[in-house]
């Protein structure tokens, strides 16, 4: 993606801006991504993690 940097006037920031943008592309703007497959447990649980990868349709 091309971006483009802009300093603001006041010189105490900047910002940057996407200069591309996408045709016929399914997703609206601004729209999120839904996953495919969903983990709903507790994102600290490791071995409830892996145990989860592991039993994804590979």
């Amino acid at each position: 993606m091309e971006v483009r940097g802009v300093r603001m006037p006041s010189g105490l920031g900047s910002m940057s801006l996407p200069m591309k943008y996408y045709i016929g592309r399914p997703r609206g703007h601004n729209q999120p991504v839904t996953p495919t497959h969903r983990f709903d447990g507790d994102m600290s649980d490791t071995a409830a993690v892996e145990a989860w990868i592991n039993a994804l349709p590979r």
